[in-house]
């Protein structure tokens, strides 16, 4: 399934959840940039689904595995910044790649709670 079929079918029912998965997913379509201080390289995308612990981010430029990259979304006036970890080996990554958040300062996390409470909110 690719990511655009996997958003819609999130969005439709966000709790119908892979059982292996910790913390629900939902659809969210917001513009983000990443940058891997590392590599010196930035890319900007779109996030297209989101949970507490990590999103997936549709980018024309996929970045190494294990790479440990900052990461920027824009949501309305507000923005969401964090470190995040590139998952390696996803299936049906497509144009795009997973990100694992990391090293989250705790008013980014309060502010990632609120967008999920909200997303929530919409997808019932």
């Amino acid at each position: 399934m690719n990511d655009l079929a996997a958003a819609r079918s999130l969005k439709s029912n966000p709790l119908k959840q892979d059982e292996r998965r910790e913390f629900p997913r939902y659809a969210l379509g917001a513009p983000a940039e990443i940058r891997d201080p590392a590599a010196k390289t930035k890319s900007a995308g779109q996030v297209t689904v989101i949970s507490k612990k990590g999103c997936y981010l549709r980018a024309p430029r996929r970045f190494q595995p294990s790479a440990v990259v900052q990461l920027h979304i824009q949501k309305g006036d507000t923005a969401f910044e964090t470190w995040a970890k590139v998952i390696p080996n996803v299936p049906d990554a497509g144009e795009g790649m997973a990100l694992l958040f990391m090293g989250t300062a705790p008013e980014q996390e309060e502010l990632l709670k609120l967008w999920i409470e909200e997303l929530s909110k919409r997808s019932r």
